[in-house]
């Protein structure tokens, strides 16, 4: 199993921004190292098994920051990566995310990568959740 982390030279932020664009039947996530890199942008099965071991080859959960858009079927993923997986992970505002819905080129990969580079460079934007509690913390 092939781990990806971001590369510390010992002035580079080692930590990893994931921005996941979900589906009902999969997800595309991308991980982007702490200037902006993309490191991977994966398409995998709606599945938390396979979520899991996408995760798992990230590394150390203290570094990885995840953000996810809000859809319909956001709350099985934010519970188990949260949770079980102890990551950071916070559900995107979709009144502050507006610039991924309206983009005149739109895929999935794109989306994703946008989601991540937001919450790298803007998190107070990206994120709606901050809890596993489910309050809103901020408007």
């Amino acid at each position: 199993m092939n781990k990806f982390k971001a590369k510390s030279d010992g002035n580079v932020c080692t930590d990893m921004f994931v921005g996941m664009d979900l589906h009902k039947s999969y997800l595309q996530v991308a991980v982007l190292d702490g200037k902006g890199k993309v490191l991977k942008n994966s398409r995998i099965h709606n599945d938390l098994s396979k979520v899991g071991r996408f995760f798992h080859r990230i590394g150390n959960s203290s570094d990885v920051k995840v953000v996810m858009e809000s859809s319909c079927v956001w709350y099985n993923i934010y519970e188990y990566l949260s949770e079980e997986k102890q990551l950071d992970v916070s559900l995107s505002n979709p009144f502050k995310t507006r610039a991924i819905a309206s983009a005149k080129i739109k895929t999935d990969k794109l989306d994703a990568v946008k989601l991540a580079d937001l919450l790298r460079g803007h998190p107070k934007i990206s994120r709606y959740l901050l809890s596993s509690r489910l309050t809103i913390s901020e408007r």
